[in-house]
């Protein structure tokens, strides 16, 4: 059974917007994103935890009664941190606290800051170093809050031995975030078996195959900030110290004709954005002056002036080896080259970012491909949808776009909209000076790099967010003199200021 455990009245949650916080799971990553961007708008980790623990604190209050002996066992992460909050809430019951084991090793900032506040007050502490010192006799309760979601590979001890021991006593045990050792609905059951669990802001994914109550509780991350595209969506990106080329991607990008610098700006951006190689195929005519744009591209091109259905092969041959498809910078519109784009994203697999000219095909099309479109209003409007001057109500045309076309939409804008027609996502970073040519295609060529490595939506979101927030950078230095190269120039630095 799953309920949702009301500390304050419900705010108004936009009705089927709620998809992204209630009624489905958050996998860890993408409630660490939020956690993140709360974080840079003002509301930091420590009041996240505040409210977690006073949320975990009221569920304690409903399983036990005043004076009931309940032990906590507190481990290094969030969760430890959670009830070690939650602590100071609950003065009318007998606590025994146990962190597993020196507290020293709890480093995390605000888990750190809440075990240091009860140390201060006197309040006891002790560690616990081997299951059998655990006394489990004459509890009413255990609070679970040793391992989190960030669990990697088996329990370590003593918390292996204390998951035995828990599961083998007959004391009521709730479980914080997630039963310790849980992996998933897929894993052996070899977690804490809870009687009840507390979550926060979104359940875990898996866990009604635990077989415990599971109560959710509010901690002030309303809807709408859940939706906000920020740098929690640059976590993605993260490398390992391990990393070997090849990792961040290879994305090509398909397009010049008419036009030269398009595809260009979309290779060099989505080198800026983190891209390990980036390739442009065009036609032969602009490819020479592309390839002498930048050392940095390798350039392949197709004989004549514009892309055709005689270049469909060539096209589709070249994508095999890549991580990810730009395909419509400096297309150009004509009859052939659309014909050319329907039936390129007819033979594509793998994730392609229709962009520009290549737009107006996407409709029409049945592909086996995951497309991110990233259509301007107006192209938006060409591609047959509606918009409208509020973008509350332009999103709900985005949603319902994105799922009648199967596809992601990045629609931009003065505020930018994502959605993959079951969840959405908005960005407000950038600025008016970003309405000069070029931009679009810089963006084009960032959600190429992300979405080599990150699912669609997120990868749509974090580019439109570090995008326009390369922008605002570059407009500190350059204001109305912004110009699309001045902007691949912003995004590197942005990337590293904001980034993992």
């Amino acid at each position: 059974m799953e309920e949702s455990y009301q500390l304050q009245k419900p705010c108004d949650v936009h009705g089927s917007f709620t998809d992204s916080v209630r009624g489905i799971g958050m996998d860890p990553l993408r409630l660490r994103a939020i956690d993140h961007t709360a974080a840079s708008v003002g509301l930091p980790p420590r009041a996240l935890m505040e409210a977690a623990g006073v949320g975990l604190a009221s569920a304690i209050a409903a399983e036990v009664a005043p004076g009931s002996r309940v032990m906590l066992l507190i481990g290094r992460g969030n969760n430890g941190g959670d009830a070690l909050a939650a602590v100071r809430y609950l003065d009318q019951y007998e606590l025994v606290i146990h962190t597993i084991g020196s507290p020293s090793a709890i480093t995390d900032g605000p888990t750190r800051e809440n075990l240091e506040v009860l140390r201060m007050v006197q309040t006891p502490i002790e560690p616990v170093y081997a299951a059998d010192s655990l006394a489990l006799e004459d509890l009413d309760l255990v609070v679970d809050a040793m391992v989190g979601t960030g669990l990697r590979g088996p329990l370590r001890e003593p918390v292996a031995s204390i998951v035995e021991r828990l599961n083998g006593s007959t004391v009521p045990v709730l479980a914080v975030d997630v039963p310790s050792g849980f992996r998933g609905a897929a894993a052996a059951d070899s977690h804490v078996r809870a009687d009840r669990i507390v979550t926060f802001h979104a359940p875990t994914p898996g866990l009604d195959s635990v077989g415990a109550d599971v109560t959710t509780v509010p901690i002030g991350i309303s809807t709408e900030l859940a939706q906000l595209a920020g740098p929690g969506d640059l976590l993605g990106i993260r490398r390992s110290s391990t990393a070997h080329k090849g990792v961040g991607g290879r994305v090509l990008i398909i397009g010049g004709g008419p036009y030269t610098g398009a595809p260009a700006l979309a290779a060099q951006a989505a080198l800026a954005a983190g891209a390990d190689l980036a390739y442009v195929l065009a036609p032969r005519a602009v490819a020479e002056s592309i390839d002498q744009m930048s050392p940095d591209l390798i350039v392949r091109a197709v004989d004549g002036e514009r892309f055709g259905p005689e270049h469909v092969a060539a096209a589709v041959s070249l994508t095999e080896e890549m991580s990810a498809v730009v395909i419509g910078p400096g297309l150009g519109a004509s009859a052939e080259t659309e014909r050319f784009v329907g039936s390129v994203l007819r033979e594509l697999t793998g994730v392609v970012i229709v962009d520009a000219d290549a737009l107006g095909a996407v409709p029409a099309v049945e592909s086996p491909a995951e497309l991110i479109c990233t259509p301007h209003q107006g192209e938006f409007e060409l591609m047959g949808a509606e918009s409208a001057s509020d973008w509350r109500t332009r999103r709900t045309e985005v949603i319902a776009r994105a799922a009648e076309w199967g596809v992601t939409l990045l629609v931009k804008g003065a505020i930018d909209l994502v959605s993959d027609g079951t969840v959405s996502r908005y960005n407000t970073s950038g600025n008016p000076a970003m309405t000069v040519g070029g931009t679009g295609d810089v963006l084009a060529g960032v959600t190429g790099a992300f979405a080599a490595t990150m699912d669609p939506v997120t990868a749509a979101a974090a580019a439109c967010y570090l995008n326009g927030h390369a922008g605002d950078r570059a407009a500190e230095t350059y204001g109305a003199g912004l110009t699309a190269t001045r902007l691949i120039d912003a995004i590197a630095p942005t990337l590293a200021e904001v980034g993992p």
